[in-house]
């Protein structure tokens, strides 16, 4: 696992994009008929009466959801932005996504457990994580609990570990590793100009940017701040050359930053993805790529603090790990 993981927690009503707000939670059957027949206060169970949804066409892992309000919190949240289930009844009664998120178990040999990139405390921790992202091995016992995983082939681990090899070769610039990973993939030769990234974030943040969404608002802030609603311009590659300019100036430890975030989401989806040829799984990294740094940079230009970067890459990422992102990218390169 990555070196954090012995440091997570939970920043709870400290955070500032709780992950119950916006998000559709799925409930198995058994948690379904838990929570309905749970022992609690009047109060708590309004919330659950009025909340939980049976699916039209229920299974056993996928029996109810919880539906969020008008403001899209979860109904569990109290003002305080804690959850009524565990407040009340104790850390085990709330749903296993509820409990695990943003924690990924997955069976192997060796077990791995990596944290979501789309978490905010993960992104915290991964700034601060030495550079390239470390690695360590502990012993203990997995809870019977735990969902399962379609276990990895060793050549497929090997894939995976050389491509995130890149992402440590600091004296590189990060274009350049990304370019390499796609050498090594046997992908095709593609343009790495700011001219080509600025096109493919443009026509991505279309595609995923759409209004209701974790990256909306981060959109429409690029689109009008680099002038390209209509298309990648001289004027929009003017503006945003000046923003980077000024970007690196402030965040002088951006590259790392984006090269433990790569790495972290990159494990987490065990790339490249089985289900992907390896071009394709490139043209996913790059797209990736493009928009996160498109919507930090824009983002920092606006707010130049370390916590909206990692606002804007958290939101980026919530986005990329909860959409088609995967399917859907390798099409947009297509076009190019």
């Amino acid at each position: 696992m990555p070196t954090y993981m012995e440091k997570f927690r939970c920043k709870c009503d400290a955070c500032r994009a709780v992950c119950c707000r916006g998000w559709r939670i799925h409930l198995t059957k058994t948690e379904y008929l838990r929570l309905t027949a749970l022992a609690c206060s009047d109060s708590l169970r309004a919330r659950i009466e009025r909340s939980l949804t049976v699916f039209d066409a229920p299974s056993e892992d996928a029996f109810a959801y919880i539906a969020h309000g008008e403001d899209g919190r979860c109904p569990m949240l109290d003002g305080n932005g804690l959850c009524t289930l565990q407040t009340e009844c104790g850390d085990t009664i709330q749903p296993a996504v509820c409990r695990l998120y943003p924690r990924a178990v997955r069976a192997g040999d060796p077990c791995e457990i990596v944290a979501a990139t789309s978490c905010e405390a993960t992104v915290e921790l991964l700034m601060k994580e030495p550079f390239p992202l470390p690695f360590t091995e502990i012993t203990g016992e997995i809870s019977s609990e735990i969902p399962s995983h379609e276990i990895e082939h060793e050549d497929e681990r090997a894939w995976r570990q050389a491509c995130l090899s890149f992402f440590g070769e600091a004296e590189t610039p990060l274009p350049v590793r990304i370019r390499e990973i796609g050498d090594f993939l046997g992908a095709p030769p593609c343009d790495m100009t700011d001219h080509a990234m600025l096109t493919l974030a443009q026509r991505l943040l279309l595609a995923f940017g759409r209004e209701g969404n974790s990256i909306s608002d981060l959109t429409a802030q690029a689109m009008d701040a680099l002038a390209m609603r209509d298309g990648v311009t001289e004027e929009s590659l003017s503006l945003f050359r000046g923003k980077v300019a000024a970007f690196r100036v402030r965040f002088p430890e951006a590259d790392r930053w984006y090269a433990n975030l790569l790495s972290n989401h990159f494990f987490f989806m065990k790339f490249p993805p089985r289900d992907l040829s390896h071009a394709e799984s490139f043209f996913v990294l790059r797209g990736v790529s493009a928009i996160l740094f498109v919507l930090t940079v824009c983002h920092t230009d606006k707010i130049p603090t370390e916590e909206a970067f990692a606002d804007a890459a958290a939101a980026t990422f919530r986005r990329i790990e909860h959409s088609g992102f995967y399917e859907i990218a390798p099409h947009l390169h297509a076009e190019e």
